[in-house]
């Protein structure tokens, strides 16, 4: 069953310069976005720092309100509702249960001030998951759930300056599951961590999946950890998802070139392995203020072609489930 659907997502914010702060231009953060997603299944993100991932995760789960395009959301009973319009009180605050992040900093994330009882507690009564009468069960149910996260339930009455990154994220994951979403949007919840701690927290949550059938967007820039959580992987460049594929698939047969260069790109410990014919590409990425007409990569591409500069490419089925936007398909 579906949890979210795209249909040419957009989301641009303005410049504003001059004393009366009017609007001068905008950045293009996403442009024309289809994207879905279902129950149990694991959808990896990736691109270079700027490419839109971090904005259509949280445009996802309405931090960011969209400029233009429809999400459609769809509940429990099969009902859809298009998230980008006003919605009920009763639908958002169900929609709000079932979609939720967790961000990339465990630094910022957790309010210094709040013991992590009270951090894990916080959504738990906010969509009043227990009566007032029942502080004994919730009590009982944040314990079970520090457990479930690797800590220690004793640590429900420290603070978070307490913790370790790698706790801390704990922590927020625990925040995270405490209304079982069937949604998680993971915002490199990895990159501030050590190594060693980042493996441990890529098996909790993989654990957590396999026991609740939830679904993850998984935004990374670190390729190897995102084929090992992902089932399918878009890769996104200047705002545009350029590149769709199973992983595997994605892995073995890249098709768009800019994908082809971010598998070069990607260092191996075997010499053996090593790749010493690895793709370099031209320039740097265009400004997301003033993207280039045409395709998006054309200015870095070593295959361009006429079109390219003139015309948008628009999706092409390379294989059965393997879509890809590039004039070298669609010739």
């Amino acid at each position: 069953m579906k949890i979210l659907t795209t249909k040419d997502l957009k989301k641009y914010f303005p410049i504003r310069s001059g004393v009366f702060l009017q609007v001068t231009g905008y950045v293009k953060a996403l442009e024309k976005v289809d994207f879905e997603i279902s129950e149990g299944e694991t959808i990896g993100v990736v691109g270079e720092s700027g490419c839109g991932k971090s904005t259509l995760g949280r445009t996802l789960v309405k931090i960011y309100e969209p400029t233009s395009g429809k999400i459609t959301y769809y509940d429990p009973s099969g009902q859809t509702h298009d998230i980008s319009k006003t919605l009920d009180k009763n639908v958002k605050s169900t929609f709000r249960k079932d979609i939720q992040m967790i961000f990339q900093n465990p630094y910022d994330s957790l309010d210094p001030r709040m013991t992590i009882r009270d951090i894990v507690l916080e959504p738990i009564e906010t969509h009043e998951l227990f009566t007032k009468d029942e502080k004994k069960s919730r009590d009982e149910f944040i314990r079970e759930l520090l457990a479930k996260v690797g800590l220690h339930p004793e640590y429900a009455r420290r603070y978070p300056h307490e913790f370790s990154g790698g706790q801390r994220q704990r922590i927020a994951i625990a925040r995270s599951i405490s209304v079982s979403p069937r949604l998680l949007i993971c915002d490199e919840p990895t990159s501030a961590l050590d190594v060693s701690v980042q493996s441990q927290i890529i098996n909790l949550l993989k654990e957590i999946q396999q026991e609740t059938n939830m679904a993850f967007i998984f935004i990374s820039h670190n390729l190897d950890v995102v084929y090992h959580m992902s089932d399918r992987i878009i890769v996104m460049y200047l705002g545009n998802i350029v590149e769709s594929a199973p992983s595997t698939e994605l892995f073995d047969s890249s098709a768009h070139p800019y994908t082809q260069a971010l598998m070069s790109a990607i260092p191996s410990w075997n010499p053996q392995k090593r790749k010493l014919d690895k793709i370099k590409l031209e320039g740097e990425p265009p400004s997301p203020i003033n993207p280039p007409s045409g395709c998006p990569f054309h200015p870095r591409c070593q295959y361009r072609l006429e079109q390219c500069d003139k015309l948008k490419p628009e999706f092409t089925e390379v294989k059965e489930g393997h879509l890809c936007a590039c004039h070298l398909y669609t010739r």
